[in-house]
């Protein structure tokens, strides 16, 4: 006969607990590498990354009063072999985080990329929200996002495959061109208001049957007087001087 007892060690709550936190504190770890890795090079996020990870170490083992007895190994060879391993592991990782695109500006997993993506949620004159009141219904169908949104890419690009680049430009490239002629670093203000660029437009409504606000279709109406905004050209209204970015 076996008797199995309870390992007074086990604490599943508090484990369920710590594994939650892990896996939080590794996505803030990939937000943060995501966010430097134009700016800063890839060997100086892994020295840092492996430099301050070694406070939290020294604190646990001295607080076990095992510093720096911890810190010896009757095998250095097998744990520089570890370490090697988990430096390449670190690299290809983190090289991987910076190289992979943010899949929030996907049109979708085949559709390509936007280049500006800015979604608003209107209010009523009562002050609630418009997206809670079902805002957009009709072009949703009750699922999904609600708001106004725009959502700036390019159409009309001819491809052999969704997931193959067009071989010509599209027919409507939509790239914003912005030029700051008099702008000084460290000196001059750079300003992104969209309000600016949708202040034609009646954000508590949509036009049935279409995508909630702008999203770039051609013969869309919500975007006849939002597109000529960002110096783009639309149907039958002619671009204006873009308004989105300004400087002071």
């Amino acid at each position: 006969m076996t008797l199995i007892t309870e390992d007074p060690a086990e604490r599943p709550a508090l484990g369920i607990g710590l594994r939650i936190l892990s896996g939080l504190l590794f996505a803030a770890m990939v937000v943060c590498i995501k966010a430097v890795s134009l700016d800063v090079p890839l060997g100086q996020v892994v020295f840092f990354r492996s430099f301050f990870a070694l406070i939290p170490l020294v604190i646990f083992l001295w607080l076990r009063r095992e510093f720096p007895e911890g810190l010896k190994t009757k095998r250095p060879l097998g744990h520089l072999a570890r370490s090697g391993f988990g430096a390449l592991a670190m690299f290809a990782s983190f090289a991987s985080i910076a190289r992979l695109p943010v899949t929030a500006m996907f049109w979708n997993w085949r559709g390509g990329y936007k280049f500006v993506k800015i979604e608003f949620s209107p209010t009523a004159p009562s002050g609630m929200s418009m997206t809670a009141e079902g805002h957009s219904e009709d072009a949703t169908h009750g699922q999904g996002p609600r708001g106004w949104m725009l959502h700036l890419g390019s159409t009309q690009c001819a491809a052999p495959e969704a997931t193959t680049p067009p071989s010509e430009a599209c027919a409507n490239p939509n790239r914003v061109a912005v030029a700051l002629p008099d702008f000084v670093p460290g000196e001059s203000t750079v300003v992104i208001d969209p309000a600016v660029v949708v202040a034609g437009a009646d954000l508590t409504q949509n036009t049935p049957e279409t995508s909630p606000g702008c999203m770039s279709f051609p013969n869309d109406p919500d975007c006849s007087t939002v597109l000529p905004r960002l110096g783009l050209a639309f149907n039958a209204f002619p671009a204006e001087e873009q308004v989105l970015v300004s400087m002071r």
